[in-house]
């Protein structure tokens, strides 16, 4: 077969239920301003920002609509601000059924910046507000599932949360510097406080990268999975972090096995493992091999959401095409294409089926 090389549809931490989203008003978010002790925490309100045409950006409903799974019970209420006018909001809802989140036109974020009482240009992408209005707080939305974490479990500490706050801006402004050194003493300073805050584990990551140091970036995220083996993202992030750079290819396989055998009832990010392994330049067959070993993994259950199950098919007909098994790769393929709800990864599937059908010829 001709060489075909695939993107990669999704990789997060977080893989998103099938729902749908709700278009509303930025009235619909309210908070009782009376409320004070016990009635102020009785209700939590996340509000991000999602800017549509960023992918990146995009992710973040992803993050919101897990969460909000997570949090049904817990009255934890669910918000997306994008800077666009209504009608592109109900566009933009169209294109994405599988977020399970209210979303809200705010044209140049006026609402937000009221909300948080600022006039700058710049905001981070993700703020929680209990009952009464009071910004708990805002930061990265890699961070907002430790948050939520800490505030409903009666963790949070408004006097650590400003000391973390300045520290995160101290950490913004060492990310402009450019320069590794300073970007990772700042993500340090807040590592030696929260270990778990992802956005400077990222930072961390990212310094290490930026100097060329691949041994340490190995060794630090191969230690976080020693001191948080619970914790997926460590995993997620090293084997990213292997399919991408040249000097650990050849390791993988053996990441994605460990996270697999560590995991095994994590459909979800299993299949975003898999598909990245196969994903990976140059080929490798140990790739082949660790993908054919756990394909198991990726049957359909009945009870799977169809957005996931499309990706489950999607992963097993790459596998087949990987094994030059064209037929079979291409009956998958079509079955993905009948169960696949969103509009860009539909298009994804379309593609792969009209390349199959020549190359099989």
């Amino acid at each position: 077969m001709k060489k075909f090389i695939l993107t990669l549809l999704l990789l997060c931490g977080i893989t998103a239920a099938f729902a749908a989203p709700v278009v509303g008003k930025t009235s619909d978010i309210k908070f009782d301003y009376r409320a004070t002790g016990s009635s102020a925490w009785q209700k939590l309100h996340v509000v991000a920002v999602i800017y549509p045409q960023m992918p990146f950006s995009v992710r973040a409903g992803a993050v919101l609509t897990a969460l909000k799974a997570e949090y049904k019970d817990k009255n934890v209420e669910f918000f997306a601000l994008l800077p666009v006018k209504q009608d592109k909001v109900k566009s933009f809802a169209l294109q994405h059924p599988e977020l399970d989140i209210t979303l809200v036109g705010d044209v140049n974020l006026q609402f937000l910046r009221k909300l948080l009482g600022r006039k700058q240009q710049s905001f981070f992408q993700t703020s929680i507000f209990n009952h009464a209005g009071k910004l708990l707080w805002s930061g990265d939305t890699a961070d907002l599932a430790m948050m939520l974490e800490r505030i409903t479990s009666g963790k949070y500490s408004e006097r650590e949360e400003i000391r973390v706050a300045a520290l995160t801006s101290s950490l913004q402004a060492a990310l402009r510097s450019g320069s590794a050194k300073v970007i990772s003493d700042a993500a340090d300073e807040i590592l030696q406080l929260r270990p778990e805050q992802v956005s400077a584990v990222n930072a961390k990551a990212y310094s290490l990268e930026l100097a060329g140091n691949i041994e340490g970036l190995e060794k630090f995220y191969r230690q976080r999975m020693e001191r948080f083996p619970e914790n997926r993202g460590n995993y997620l992030a090293l084997l990213q972090a292997a399919c991408r750079i040249g000097q650990l290819n050849d390791k993988a396989p053996e990441i994605a096995g460990k996270f697999i055998s560590k995991f095994p009832d994590d459909q979800a990010n299993i299949n975003a493992v898999l598909w990245s392994l196969l994903n990976n330049l140059p080929y490798s067959k140990n790739a082949l091999q660790c993908a054919v070993k756990y394909e198991k993994h990726l049957t359909c259950d009945p009870a799977v959401n169809p957005s996931l199950a499309g990706r489950l098919l999607m992963t097993r007909a790459l596998i087949a095409y990987r094994r030059c098994r064209g037929a079979e790769a291409l009956k998958l393929a079509k079955a993905s294409r009948s169960i696949t709800t969103s509009a860009a990864e539909k298009l994804f599937v379309e593609k792969f089926i009209e390349y199959l059908t020549e190359a099989i010829k």
